[in-house]
């Protein structure tokens, strides 16, 4: 059986190092300077610094992103993290995504950004062998994850559980991309928020803020970055009712929680060929859950075992070969 593929993202490259989307007719970040363009709209307008800084000992913090993109906002919000929050605290990065980039892109695009290049070789260590649904990636001894949600958001945010603390309103723009900046998508981020989550996104059109404040999102205009006018910052002041839920299904009241119900356990060897020396084979992996026997045919899946294959590397620190019917990468 062949693994689900992913439909990667077309890039044009202009002037040398900029990343341009065939498909959407726009860039993937300022051409004056992108990353100073994040951390002006997203990292100042969601006031993250301050945030994090009052954190307390052991506190969760959670970011929601429209767009992956190049991963620039996820390593500059990563950089701002180690920056400001307390050691003990931990961040998780969602981040949806219907075109990723492949490595090899990935990679050419990051390599513009020096003083992000110890986080970047961390990111690029990890991307790889994706596949549609849920990819996670964990990083800074656990401290950090990175949950790719790959797919039309339209059919991924639905089955996602969290409570976001702020949001990246991102990806292109409404008139390259009328299908992302939807009422549908600004509900369900008011859904998915705490109580005074705060959004920020470098557009200013009024349908994306009408759309915002119709969902319970307080808006306003402020300075863009660059060549832009202004952009749009604000705050959920009227979370949603939300309906009726079976207790069971509740979200443990404990910041500190299992990000998981399922567990694989993995047995590696090494391959037996003198010509193979240093790297090891996959010989069994054994999937264990208490969950229902429906929740354990969905998890397992090959979205679920690529990420297991990719811990294996870093844990073997050692090419992984696998001889799995459902996923045939090395």
């Amino acid at each position: 059986m062949s693994a689900p593929t992913v439909e990667s993202a077309d890039l044009v490259w202009m002037e040398g190092d900029q990343p341009f989307s065939s498909r959407f007719d726009d860039v993937y970040f300022s051409r004056d300077s992108g990353l100073e363009e994040t951390r002006h709209v997203f990292l100042t307008h969601n006031r993250l610094a301050e945030r994090w800084r009052a954190m307390a000992a052991g506190e969760h913090f959670c970011i929601a992103e429209t767009g992956f993109g190049t991963g620039l906002n996820f390593l500059a919000a990563w950089q701002l993290w180690q920056a400001s929050a307390p050691d003990d605290s931990y961040l998780h990065f969602v981040s949806t995504e219907k075109y990723p980039l492949t490595r090899t892109d990935l990679q050419r695009a990051l390599a513009i950004w020096s003083e992000l290049a110890d986080l970047s070789a961390e990111l690029l260590g990890q991307y790889q062998d994706l596949t549609p649904g849920w990819q996670h990636f964990s990083f800074a001894g656990g401290r950090v994850t990175l949950t790719l949600l790959i797919g039309d958001l339209f059919d991924t945010l639905p089955e996602l559980d969290a409570a976001v603390d702020a949001w990246f309103l991102d990806g292109f723009a409404p008139a390259r991309n009328p299908d992302m900046w939807q009422p549908a998508l600004y509900q369900r981020m008011a859904e998915l928020s705490r109580p005074g989550a705060t959004v920020a996104t470098f557009t200013s059109v009024g349908d994306v803020r009408r759309g915002l404040i119709a969902a319970g999102f307080e808006m306003r205009k402020v300075k863009g970055f660059g060549r832009k006018r202004e952009m749009l910052c604000g705050q959920l002041q009227q979370p949603p009712a939300q309906p009726w839920r079976a207790p069971w299904y509740a979200r443990p009241e404990s910041a500190r929680r299992s990000s998981s119900a399922l567990v694989w356990l993995a047995a590696a060897r090494p391959t037996p060929s003198p010509a193979a020396a240093g790297r090891y084979r996959l010989s069994s992996i054994y999937p264990t859950s208490q969950v229902p026997p429906p929740a354990i045919r969905k998890a397992f899946s090959t979205a679920s075992y690529r990420p297991t294959i990719r811990r294996c590397r870093g844990l073997f620190k050692a090419p992984i070969s696998t001889a799995c019917a459902c996923c045939s990468a090395n």
